[in-house]
């Protein structure tokens, strides 16, 4: 992202930071990853995967596509591996090399600030694992430090795998133990309204540490029953905005339940209208069943969004026009 930046002295950054926001617990763990942009070591699936992007600018989650992350440390170095949905991968170009300005591609952008330390760092990644970095926003990049990077080109994602030494991030951090930072994602190949997207809900630009998140150290992974209680309370503000959607679906379907079911029975016996009353009505039904789930996956509620953004008003739009059809017959 360019450089849209809010300074804040590092002196004061303990008095002006809250301890409201996200927070994400990184675990100590026991192996170290083989970086290849793959995870596909034992060691990725023992810590919580967070999700629930915010667009840039407000406090409303991105849909279309969404970027996931897991992190671990171990004595010497912090990982991080990133997942980011992209559909149009066929329109992905990333041709930036190490030291250059990648923040203008598709690329992720990671902001770190330790506890005691005098800066924060910015590291940014694309999807062919080139690197760029630089201290605050001083916009002075320089070489790459030493820190790694790699990439893995999916289908309908890309993925990088980062393995940053303590050395680079000027201090080691202690078992509970809280540092400032921020993850985001630039997307050039829209849709616009998800162009920037970031962990905690920032407004004005990746740089604003005033709304940081929080990663907190913590020693020994978590079994598999703590790691799900944890990723569901890592992501509960995303599920809320979900399900919450999804409600508002169930609550206007709802009141006008006999006209729409009248309007679809009725489209389904006219050519002309039969391809959206299918549509409508497989709506509904993925509805029904969604909705009796007593606790529907993040992935599951997302799918139904997609498929159905605009559920609602398409129900309103052809009752309308069912209408119009029996007034004239």
């Amino acid at each position: 992202m360019s450089k849209g930046t809010i300074f804040l002295l590092p002196l004061f950054a303990s008095l002006l930071f809250g301890k409201g926001g996200r927070e994400y617990p990184c675990y100590l763990i026991d192996a170290q990853p083989i970086l290849d942009g793959k995870a596909e070591e034992k060691v990725w699936a023992t810590v919580p995967e967070a999700t629930g992007f915010y667009i840039l600018g407000g406090e409303k989650f991105a849909l279309e596509k969404q970027t996931y992350f897991r992190a671990g440390w171990r004595e010497d170095a912090l990982y991080i591996y990133l997942i980011c949905e992209e559909p149009a991968m066929d329109k992905v170009s990333s041709k930036l090399k190490d030291g250059e300005e990648l923040y203008r591609e598709d690329s992720v952008e990671l902001f770190f600030f330790p506890g005691g330390a005098p800066h924060y760092l910015h590291l940014v990644v694309n999807p062919i694992g080139s690197r760029w970095n630089e201290i605050d926003a001083s916009g002075q990049p320089g070489a790459p430090w030493d820190w790694q990077a790699k990439a893995h080109i999916g289908k309908d994602f890309w993925a990088v795998e980062v393995r940053i030494p303590f050395e680079v991030l000027g201090e080691k951090p202690k078992e509970g133990e809280c540092w400032l930072f921020n993850i985001g994602r630039n997307i050039y190949t829209g849709p616009s309204s998800e162009h920037f997207t970031c962990w905690p809900p920032l407004r004005s630009g990746f740089h604003e540490l005033r709304n940081f998140a929080q990663f907190i150290f913590k020693g020994q992974v978590p079994t598999a029953s703590e790691k799900e209680r944890i990723e569901e309370e890592i992501n509960r503000s995303f599920s809320n905005f979900l399900q919450g959607k999804i409600k508002e679906f169930r609550e206007e379907l709802a009141r006008n339940s006999s006209g729409y079911e009248e309007a679809i029975a009725y489209g389904l016996e006219r050519e002309e209208l039969r391809g959206e009353a299918i549509y409508l009505k497989e709506g509904w039904e993925s509805l029904n069943l969604l909705s009796a789930q007593e606790k529907p996956s993040l992935q599951s509620l997302r799918s139904f969004l997609l498929r159905y953004p605009t559920l609602t008003q398409r129900f309103k739009e052809f009752h309308y026009k069912v209408l119009l059809e029996k007034l004239f017959e």
